[in-house]
């Protein structure tokens, strides 16, 4: 056989089998948006839920207002997180303990959740989430390019632009602190 055939194979076989692979991930993903919250539909939940929700949506998120609220639903969002593990607070240590399916899925529960607030806003949600959660700059960056390659905002190079500033930043106070003040030194 011509070894440019042999070649052309080889490689449509393998394509064929990422193909296969991201189709189960996509498969993973289109789980988790069927069960995305089932638990709210709970007799532990739903009242809770019902009862508040209507005062959740007249508050910007991550307001005084919109904390106390969420006092209020303590037992409630205890339940809650107990139940879905794409909330860091499922997790004993948190978004760290997150996979990526969890945070492919916490990403659009955040941007589904926008649309519900006057001052939604993913990119001030991811901004928030990094203060609530404790990821760094990287994680934020990363967030915000998975959230532009699914197309869930247009493209915003602004942002993007401010946070490697933000990156940089913190890399250059990282090699400072190391002692590697020479900025060509690897």
């Amino acid at each position: 056989m011509h070894p440019f055939l042999v070649n052309f194979l080889a490689t449509t076989e393998h394509k064929l089998w990422v193909f296969w692979y991201i189709s189960k991930m996509c498969w993973a993903l289109a789980r988790r948006g069927i069960t995305h919250d089932l638990s709210k539909y709970s007799s532990e939940e739903e009242p809770g839920f019902r009862k508040l929700l209507p005062q959740l949506k007249d508050s910007d998120y991550g307001s005084e207002k919109y904390k106390e609220l969420l006092k209020l639903l303590t037992p409630v969002l205890a339940h809650h997180y107990e139940c879905n593990r794409h909330h860091a607070e499922h997790h004993s240590n948190g978004f760290f303990d997150m996979n990526e399916i969890d945070k492919i899925e916490a990403l659009c529960d955040w941007r589904a959740a926008t649309r519900r607030f006057s001052n939604g806003n993913l990119k001030d949600s991811i901004e928030k989430n990094r203060e609530r959660y404790g990821y760094d700059i990287r994680q934020t960056i990363s967030l915000w390019e998975v959230a532009k390659e699914a197309r869930l905002v247009p493209p915003t190079s602004e942002i993007l632009e401010g946070w490697s500033r933000k990156k940089q930043e913190t890399t250059n106070r990282r090699d400072q602190a190391r002692g590697d003040r020479d900025p060509e030194r690897n």
